[in-house]
């Protein structure tokens, strides 16, 4: 059998007063229902109880609320609360009985003596009503009191079950706001947890990416300075223009040592140096017309210019002079050297005399160059290497020495006199040697003002008038062993082109890779 709450502890269950509305009953039931589910409260015996606990005292008070006064029958008018009560249980709970039950036979007499007392006419309204007007036998004092006795025992009995059921469901809902607060905290714990995750997982991604990003970069820019040493322009070009290799700076790019494959004879020679060292005019313009910075210096302090001018290469220089002209301040980081060197030392070096012309012609040599180049020239030792790098061509040093007397106003001493076999012993080149009293070279000052650029450094020497005559008449730089006519323009008329567009700075820089 089923047990079910009287209407006095289903409104206790709910925590209401007994004259509460269906609507506070209703919203009560929700609130405690929506909490004690056991769908929210999975493997919680003690709360699926509750919950149906709850759904019982609900049903009870709905059904009590919906039936009118007087629907129990005429009996409920002359049986007291008491005698009501009674028919109850010491739980204050009914009892249905199921159809398959002991009492069966009972029932079965029971519906056939009614049946037999409709056919006898002993049944209907009149017949009831008049047996239930039927005085009831009095009860007796003693009676009377054990009923009352009951009644106040039961009384208390449902008010201690109401104070343990409220104490009880007090416990229940701290427990509750207990685990909902633990769950609340693990809740946050774990998503704290996966989001920390995330960032991280999100950072190592990022870094991947960083690095596979540097590791391309270098990889492009490592094959484009190759093809630059393998004189493929057109990897070159592919290299700046399609894989936004930056033009500027040297092959290992900062922040990406670590993926250069090889490691280069000089980390800060760019595309441009090695342009000029090559040779290749075309790729120098190209290079400085994509952002290429020509003020840029390799480790030993040179520029692309400085390159080109050490190995002679006419067109390259010609081209810097035009774009980048030589008297303006704005461009003195690609012309300026560091000590000891000097644009004519650096000259000298390429042993042309027309590289040599080029400097001295546009007045970018002091005089305190030309008289050290002069020293260099007629001293013993560098005579020598100068002529190994002229491959012994004779004529071409005559005409680098002919440009220094020419520019520095330098005249060689009287020419010795020497017999026959002296002659025979002597170098061809022996008369060019300026021997100073003790036997040591020193360059000699004409009479005369000099006729290039370059401002006089009054070197003090006592000569002949006839000697700065012959500096004066010095011959300029010979091509194929034979003298220019003019001496304003020795080099197919190569002069003054120092003076150029002056471009300047503020092209592109730092594009690409």
């Amino acid at each position: 059998m089923v047990k079910h709450s009287t209407i006095s502890e289903a409104y206790a269950l709910l925590g209401l007063e007994q004259d509460s509305s269906m609507e506070q009953i209703r919203t009560a039931y929700k609130q405690l229902a929506l909490r004690m589910h056991p769908d929210k409260n999975q493997g919680n015996a003690e709360a699926t109880a509750q919950f149906q606990q709850l759904s019982e005292a609900y049903n009870v008070l709905q059904k009590h609320i919906a039936s009118p006064p007087g629907s129990h029958g005429h009996w409920h008018d002359h049986y007291s609360d008491d005698e009501y009560d009674d028919d109850y249980d010491d739980d204050g709970d009914y009892y249905f009985y199921d159809d398959d039950d002991e009492y069966e036979p009972e029932r079965m007499r029971f519906f056939m003596f009614f049946f037999d007392e409709i056919l006898k006419g002993r049944s209907g309204r009149g017949y009831r009503d008049s047996y239930h007007r039927r005085p009831r036998t009095p009860e007796t004092p003693e009676e009377y009191e054990a009923r009352l006795q009951r009644a106040r025992e039961e009384q208390e009995r449902a008010e201690a079950r109401r104070a343990q059921q409220k104490a009880d469901r007090k416990a229940f809902e701290a427990r509750m706001r207990e685990k909902e607060r633990k769950e609340a905290e693990e809740r946050q714990r774990a998503k704290a947890a996966s989001k920390k995750a995330d960032t991280e997982n999100q950072r190592k991604k990022a870094a991947q990416t960083a690095q596979a990003q540097q590791q391309r970069v270098q990889t492009l820019r490592s094959a484009t300075f190759a093809a630059a040493r393998a004189g493929d322009v057109a990897k070159v070009k592919k290299g700046v223009w399609e894989d936004e290799v930056d033009p500027a700076g040297g092959e290992i790019k900062t922040g990406c040592e670590k993926f250069a494959v090889t490691q280069p004879d000089d980390p800060e020679e760019t595309l441009l140096h090695i342009a000029a060292r090559k040779g290749d005019t075309e790729l120098v313009k190209w290079l400085d017309a994509h952002s290429a910075d020509p003020e840029e210096h390799n480790s030993l302090g040179l520029s692309a210019f400085h390159i080109a001018l050490q190995q002679g290469h006419v067109p390259i220089l010609t081209h810097f002079f035009e774009s980048y002209n030589p008297k303006e301040d704005d461009h003195n980081a690609i012309y300026s050297v560091p000590p000891p060197k000097s644009l004519l030392s650096i000259a000298l070096e390429s042993a042309e005399p027309e590289i040599v012309w080029m400097i001295l012609d546009r007045g970018l040599a002091s005089t305190q160059d030309v008289g050290n180049a002069w020293t260099n020239v007629t001293s013993l030792e560098g005579k020598q290497a100068l002529l190994r790098k002229m491959g012994n061509d004779g004529m071409k040093y005559t005409e680098v020495q002919n440009l220094l007397m020419r520019y520095g106003e330098f005249t060689p001493p009287p020419t010795p006199e020497v017999t026959s076999q002296d002659r025979t012993r002597s170098s061809p080149h022996s008369s060019c040697k300026v021997q100073a009293p003790g036997g040591s070279q020193t360059p000699r000052r004409g009479g005369s003002r000099p006729r290039g650029r370059v401002a006089p450094n009054h070197f003090k020497t006592n000569t002949h008038a006839s000697q700065a005559q012959s500096s004066a008449n010095a011959t300029p730089p010979m091509q194929n062993g034979t003298a220019n006519i003019s001496q304003q323009s020795p080099f197919n008329g190569e002069r003054g082109k120092g003076r150029g567009r002056g471009r300047g700075r503020g092209r592109g820089r730092g594009r690409g890779n």
